[in-house]
């Protein structure tokens, strides 16, 4: 019989095989989309382990679907440094849809006996659209609005208009006003918005993150309440729970399969939190560290976010002290060379962001993982 491929998948973000729940927060998505006058952005929020940036990745293709343009990207704290960095992130983010519109296309000769001529076009890309926050007089958000209202007018004019625009922003927790600072890139996000939706221009937010964005937002200048529908991710039902353990191993053809007792068991284990259905579904992969059990995805997860790492894969190595010390196998992204300095900045990174039981003791940088066909790590290989 061949070797069974385990389909669980831990980490933070990480897609499970099967989305089970959560049909009632989609209709909600769903409808906003269908707004004709558009009243109402949507934050999507719960504690960590239920699900948001899972559920937030299943939107983007029925916006789509429903001709809706999609932009967005992780916010870090960076983005809150001040409302300059928060106009360069939206603009960076909307350029990705922009650049492949055409404003202008002329033919131009050159000067000489071998004369030629070729097209010069212009597009709607970053350079052009930051020339455009530039050179609008006024405050930060007075430049913004400048440059989101020539992105419309620009994607209305195309041959095939969408319905609108989301910006969906994932760790929006991470965004606040600095006060003392005389900063307030959260109150200019919500003006600008606010000020271009009364004005007609589809364009739509979404927040997600934790629960601590909330207080963030009551303290913001421009904040108004009836701006937002809330959508609070709760744990699974313990029916939407079963269908998370059970469904995935029946749609990978599993030669095996779990008793009540053991699905009763998973379902009671995890308390109805996807991620840890995931992550106990994916015992495999777990790590005994000086009697702590710990998955790789977290890790992996946050050594994604260090600039110098490309890909990473995490595994427990046999310790004689602590039963298994954690290694990251690391594939460094161009411009970067595997240095023992580095590989203390990458240890350290993780250390202030994650437990301190969960920071990689060994690092090895290597030119590639180890893949199956189907693009997963393989971590057996990476244990010697």
């Amino acid at each position: 019989m061949e070797a069974f491929q385990n389909p669980f998948r831990p980490g933070a973000g990480h897609f499970p095989p099967y989305l089970a729940g959560r049909k009632e927060e989609t209709k909600e998505f769903e409808r906003l989309l269908d707004q004709q006058i558009l009243l109402e952005n949507m934050i999507l929020t719960g504690l960590r382990g239920v699900g948001k940036t899972v559920l937030l990745d299943t939107f983007k293709p029925l916006a789509q679907q429903a001709n809706w343009l999609w932009v967005g990207a992780d916010l870090s704290e960076s983005t809150s440094v001040s409302e300059e960095t928060m106009g360069t992130r939206m603009i960076t983010d909307i350029a990705t849809v922009t650049s492949s519109i055409i404003l202008d296309q002329s033919m131009k000769s050159s000067i000489g006996f071998a004369a030629t001529e070729r097209m010069n076009t212009v597009t709607l890309n970053y350079d052009l659209l930051m020339r455009v926050f530039a050179q609008t007089p006024g405050l930060v958000a007075d430049k913004l609005k400048a440059v989101l209202t020539l992105a419309w007018k620009a994607i209305i004019s195309t041959k095939n208009p969408a319905r609108g625009m989301i910006f969906a922003y994932d760790e929006a927790q991470n965004l606040a006003d600095q006060a003392a600072k005389e900063q307030f890139p959260l109150s200019l996000m919500l003006d600008v918005f606010q000020s271009l939706q009364r004005q007609g221009l589809r364009f739509m937010l979404v927040l997600t993150g934790l629960p601590t964005l909330f207080p963030k937002l009551v303290d913001a200048r421009t904040f108004a309440e009836r701006m937002f529908r809330v959508v609070f991710l709760k744990k699974l039902s313990t029916e939407d729970s079963r269908e998370a353990v059970l469904r995935p191993i029946s749609d990978a053809a599993c030669p095996v399969r779990l008793s009540d007792a053991s699905t009763n068991a998973v379902v009671t284990m995890s308390g109805g939190y996807p991620y840890f259905i995931q992550f106990i579904g994916r015992d495999d992969d777990l790590i005994t560290s000086a009697g702590y059990r710990i998955g790789p995805g977290e890790i992996e997860s946050c050594l994604a976010h260090h600039p110098a790492v490309a890909m990473a894969a995490v595994v427990g190595v046999p310790d004689p002290i602590r039963t298994e010390i954690i290694k990251a196998v690391i594939v460094l992204a161009p411009g970067f060379e595997p240095t023992p300095h580095l590989a203390e900045e990458i240890r350290a990174f993780v250390k202030k962001r994650l437990a301190a039981h969960e920071y990689p003791r060994l690092i090895e940088f290597r030119s590639q993982l180890p893949l199956t066909a189907t693009g997963k790590v393989m971590r057996r290989l990476l244990r010697d």
